[in-house]
């Protein structure tokens, strides 16, 4: 088995394994793709905690079943799998009660423990779900975003003509983008990135505001009639709008979420007094488990499109494109092929 190892700062090596067995409850998958998410870059970056060091970088991917242990049921050989990024320790009280997407100790690949950027991936089979034809293993990637797309939905109870403000044109962002016009919502999609607009605008989202060019607080204002974003999502991936204007634009009684987990969340400063004044409710938002299954379903219906954020990289290109994401080169999402 062969898999790439983050070491430290700058410092990646591939290795080879040997020969790789299954163990109870486990699957053996021939990995077809894998993501390179902003974990891994931080990984690369050396800013995990030493101890992290080596990891394999790969925070999910899909690929086809190879072998199986004798105690898995659901899944056989031949069988093509989406590898999600999240495993539960199956000790815990939540886990113990049904609510593994709750797990007190809940692990992810790539950032707590080795992930799945490797030719052959031996993975526990609760983290695993079967992949319809319409969606590929390149698209596959992306289930995890319209997953948390789904659970921001429905965490800020984003309703049919909302306006709904979306800061961050990343990958997450225009996906989430997508998810809100499914349900109706009118999202409003911030970024100070013309060509992410332009792509927003591409996929029918109607409103986009340059953060860079125009006052976002007073178009927002415009856009809503005076009463401002009854919703907000705030990418935590994007730089589009300083944390501190963020509330400025969301209304009274207002919701607004942080979503995804991979930054530096220390950074993070809000006017807690304007919060408190306008009785905005805040969530933070990075559980994608329970909507998985709904996350496939609206890729192989093709009600999120995802096709212009993919660059594709060979397998031996994994260094190279580490190091150009360490250096600030802007991707929204790279696929790695596998071996």
């Amino acid at each position: 088995m062969k898999v790439w190892k983050i070491t430290g700062d700058s410092q990646i090596k591939l290795e080879d394994l040997g020969p790789s067995q299954v163990v109870e409850n486990c699957v053996k998958v021939k990995v077809l793709s894998a993501s390179l998410s902003m974990s891994d870059k931080i990984a690369y970056e050396g800013k995990f905690d030493p101890k992290l060091y080596p990891i394999v970088p790969g925070r999910c991917g899909a690929g086809i079943v190879s072998e199986t242990d004798p105690s898995v049921k659901s899944f056989k050989r031949g069988n093509r799998v989406y590898l999600s990024s999240k495993v539960a320790c199956n000790e815990c009280f939540f886990c113990k009660t049904g609510r593994r997407s709750e797990c007190a100790h809940l692990q992810t690949y790539g950032k707590d423990i080795d992930g799945v950027l490797s030719d052959f991936a031996i993975v526990p089979v609760e983290t695993m779900y079967h992949l319809p034809d319409r969606v590929s293993d390149i698209e596959a990637v992306f289930i995890e975003h319209v997953a948390i797309a789904i659970n921001t939905i429905n965490t800020l109870k984003v309703e049919r003509g909302d306006h709904f403000a979306i800061v961050g044109a990343s990958a997450l962002g225009l996906i989430l983008a997508q998810v809100a016009l499914y349900y109706q919502a009118v999202p409003v999609v911030i970024d100070n990135r013309e060509d992410r607009l332009e792509m927003a605008r591409e996929l029918g989202i109607y409103y986009t505001i340059n953060s860079a060019k125009e006052d976002v607080e007073k178009r927002v204002s415009s856009l809503t009639g005076g009463k401002k974003a009854t919703r907000l999502a705030y990418t935590l991936d994007s730089s589009a709008l300083s944390y501190d204007k963020v509330l400025s634009i969301v209304s009274n009684y207002g919701k607004a979420g942080f979503v995804g987990s991979d930054v530096e969340l220390g950074k993070i400063r809000l006017d807690v007094q304007e919060m408190v004044e306008k009785s905005i409710t805040l969530y933070g938002i990075n559980q994608t488990t329970d909507n998985i299954t709904s996350a496939i379903n609206m890729l192989a219906s093709k009600d999120v499109k995802v096709a212009n954020f993919i660059t594709e990289i060979p397998f031996t290109a994994v260094p190279e494109y580490l190091t150009k994401l360490k250096n600030g080169e802007d991707f929204i999402q790279l696929v790695v092929k596998g071996k």
